[in-house]
């Protein structure tokens, strides 16, 4: 949680005021955020997720899981225990409250800031899981690249996707519709 999510909130904050005009951010993210949401919390923290508006928002959800997880009460009240995807889960909302309020800023006209999953990559992380784990099909690094680096290469004419979810290159918005992911 503090690499995934608390460090990227870090260097996001130390960075901006660095990007120009027409840059281009790109958070990695990942689609265990949309297995932790869809199928590992309940409503009521469903929509906790849903109703956030500011990076303090995102932060707060995140610091009660930790709390939860240091009080083992994750099962009792129905709360995810895989920090990873929660972690991710917050990447994906702060990229979209980021991307928001980088565009309401004058100064900073044509930056576009996204959120995407590479995929199933075959890394040391997990070299160890199956081909088909989480029902993805394990993709090459170079694969994997594809979407951040589409991502981070868009024209500075263009003006989407911004605050965007992407895995392969197709845009997901899971937290405020039902859409079904092929992971």
């Amino acid at each position: 949680m503090n690499a995934n999510f608390f460090g990227l909130l870090n260097v996001c904050r130390s960075l901006f005021p660095l990007v120009r005009s027409c840059g281009r951010i790109v958070n990695m993210a990942s689609t265990t955020g949309y297995m932790v949401f869809r199928g590992q919390i309940n409503d009521d923290v469903r929509n906790r997720f849903r109703q956030v508006k500011e990076e303090q928002d995102v932060a707060d959800l995140m610091t009660e899981f930790l709390e939860c997880c240091k009080t083992e009460c994750n099962t009792e009240r129905k709360r995810c225990e895989w920090s990873y995807g929660v972690g991710k889960l917050g990447v994906i909302l702060l990229s979209r409250i980021q991307a928001d309020r980088i565009s309401q800023d004058d100064s900073k006209h044509g930056i576009l800031l996204n959120s995407c999953c590479p995929g199933f990559v075959l890394t040391d992380m997990t070299s160890d899981l199956p081909d088909n784990n989480f029902g993805g099909i394990r993709v090459s690094t170079v694969e994997g690249a594809d979407t951040p680096v589409f991502l981070a290469l868009l024209p500075s004419k263009v003006t989407e996707p911004n605050g965007k979810f992407l895995l392969r290159r197709k845009e997901y918005d899971f937290v405020n519709t039902d859409v079904l992911m092929q992971i």
